[in-house]
C-alpha cells in the first residue's frame, strides 16, 4: 500500500468513513476467504492516515460471523 500511498490519500479526501469489504466465500475454507492479517494489514496502514470511522462490510455464502471467527485459521 506503500507504493500506492499517494493515490489512496487522495481518494479519502473529503470522505466521511472508509469501508474494506473482504471476501468470505467459504467460512470453512480459509483459502476461499480473506485473510484476518490481510485486513490488519490495511487497518495498520489506515492508522496514521485516517481518523474517521472504518467499516469492514461482508456477507458470506455461509454464516458471516463464523467467517470472521475463522477467517484467521487454516482449515483447508
Amino acid at each position: 500500500m506503500e507504493l500506492i500511498d499517494a493515490d489512496i490519500r487522495r481518494k479519502l479526501v473529503g470522505k466521511k468513513s472508509v469501508v474494506i469489504k473482504p471476501n468470505l466465500v467459504s467460512t470453512n475454507r480459509q483459502l476461499a476467504a480473506t485473510h484476518a492479517d490481510s485486513l490488519r494489514g490495511i487497518i495498520d496502514y489506515l492508522g496514521p492516515r485516517w481518523k474517521g470511522p472504518i467499516f469492514i462490510a461482508e456477507s458470506s455464502a455461509g454464516n458471516t460471523f463464523d467467517g470472521y471467527r475463522t477467517s484467521s485459521t487454516t482449515k483447508s
